[in-house]
């Protein structure tokens, strides 16, 4: 019978440890990231290298702007290597060059048709004023992208704006995924 003693405990742990943080290095190194957020459904995404398509989940770096500050600040978002120190955003984009976009309080419209629960929220969960954003009818030109959440109270568009596609990391595809 082998002794199992608290040293070998330990180095067994060490073991298991250092395996778990190649594994999850390995697997960013090959563009799978994570969403842990309720913008887009929970789960295991690929980053390609496709170009963005209405409809396309998204990877992006906020730009170095006060209400990314505020979002940052007031954890929106959390802390990352973008500008400003900023993390990555995944979001779905709605609206795409050659798209009429509009954005009010009441609800964000492409083409006419309105994104399903747009309405601006006055306040966020924490009582705190929302900013508020306006975009009249606008036609997006190439490399504008208007991104949303899937979730009413989701940081996107509604607050922020358009985003460039310079700002676009890639395109995330789906691997396993699940709703809170």
């Amino acid at each position: 019978m082998i002794k199992v003693t608290a040293g070998r405990k330990t180095k067994a742990l060490f073991l298991l440890i250092g395996i778990f943080f190649l594994v999850c290095a390995l697997a960013y190194v090959i563009g799978i990231r994570v969403n842990t957020t309720p913008s887009i459904p929970l789960g295991f995404y690929k980053l390609t290298d496709k170009a963005p398509e209405k409809g396309d989940y998204i990877m992006f770096c906020p730009p170095k702007r006060p209400i990314f500050d505020m979002a940052l600040q007031r954890g929106y978002i959390d802390p990352g290597f973008c500008s400003g120190q900023y993390s990555h955003i995944m979001k779905r984009v709605v609206g795409v060059a050659g798209d009429h976009v509009v954005v009010t309080t009441k609800s964000v419209s492409v083409n006419g048709h309105p994104v399903a629960d747009s309405a601006q929220m006055v306040v966020d969960l924490g009582n705190r004023p929302m900013p508020v954003y306006r975009l009249p009818d606008t036609t997006l030109a190439n490399g504008q992208f208007l991104l949303m959440g899937e979730n009413p109270i989701s940081f996107d568009a509604r607050y922020f704006g358009l985003i460039s596609g310079s700002q676009i990391n890639g395109v995330i595809q789906p691997l396993f995924t699940w709703r809170k």
